[in-house]
């Protein structure tokens, strides 16, 4: 048995079509045929400062805007 580590936040934006097949895919996967060492999946990849700063803002409001129908009244 063989096990796959797709990061899938370095994927080229080429292969979010329908038509791409898992092949195209698995070229950007680290192999590992007897498994993974301890702490090796634990890396985690950079994000860009103005999408983390959207994605804190866009969570806060998204949850304060599912509770305000019920606070207002």
């Amino acid at each position: 048995m063989a096990f796959y580590k797709l990061n899938i936040a370095t994927l080229p934006d080429e292969l979010y079509h329908n038509s791409i097949p898992v092949e195209d895919w698995l070229k950007h996967a680290e192999k590992a045929p007897n498994g993974f060492k301890r702490g090796e999946l634990a890396k985690l990849s950079p994000v860009d400062c103005d999408v983390e700063i959207e994605r804190i803002v866009g969570i806060s409001l998204y949850m304060v805007g599912n509770v305000v129908p019920f606070i207002v009244p």
